[in-house]
């Protein structure tokens, strides 16, 4: 039986996403959309990121989610920092650009969830993340809520989060328009690693939920 566990609430504040992220997505707005946006985005964005994670859901501070309210937030920032000159669209294009670099195909290949060694890692990393939130009753109102669906022996991930921070965080900050595109980040991610997601609901376009079935794909 899990035993309860103490964790200082607050998500502290991390530069190395914002100085992993924010220069891959400078490289591809340039490409895309030219320096000039690409280097307004870049250069405004991180004091909003630093403002953003002071902000965030109290997830905990070894959160093993937390990479994802991080990432969120440098891309919440950088459109932010554009001012209405990147649209949802635009940042969609930068993001599917990034998943099909070749760094994320090598790393998608190594991860490749058509292997069943793979898709039962990753059965196990979500049971763990819903685990870690148990056993931290602190900040159990604040991270995913997950809630699990039929599984089939760990040939598949099927699940669901009740509650995300990064909606939430949205929702609180006004970056409600370029929520979705995070949302879809779900379906590059799962794809890069040679998967399919299939979903009816997301809490960004107003669903009671966010679901996910993870199968490996053809």
């Amino acid at each position: 039986m899990s035993t309860s566990q103490t964790v200082e609430p607050k998500l502290p504040y991390s530069g190395k996403f914002w100085t992993f992220m924010a220069p891959l997505a400078r490289h591809y707005l340039k490409k895309l959309y030219g320096a000039e946006l690409a280097n307004k985005a870049y250069r405004g964005g991180k004091p909003i990121y630093r403002e953003l994670i002071d902000k965030a859901p109290a997830i905990g501070a070894d959160n093993p989610m937390a990479k994802n309210l991080y990432l969120a937030c440098v891309v919440f920032a950088l459109w932010k920092a554009a001012d209405g000159d990147i649209t949802p669209d635009m940042m969609r294009e930068m993001l599917k650009a990034i998943f099909d670099s070749k760094m994320m195909r090598i790393a998608g290949d190594k991860g490749d969830l058509r292997k069943p060694e793979n898709m039962t890692k990753l059965v196990d990393v979500v049971h763990a993340n819903a685990q870690w939130a148990e056993i931290h009753p602190s900040i159990l109102d604040a991270t995913w809520a997950f809630h699990f669906d039929d599984e089939r022996g760990g040939t598949i991930a099927h699940y669901h989060y009740a509650r995300c921070p990064i909606n939430d965080l949205a929702r609180q900050e006004g970056y409600i328009e370029i929520l979705p595109v995070m949302c879809e980040t779900d379906f590059f991610n799962t794809g890069v690693k040679h998967g399919k997601l299939t979903r009816e609901h997301t809490l960004a376009e107003g669903g009671p939920y966010c679901d996910f079935l993870i199968e490996p794909g053809e």
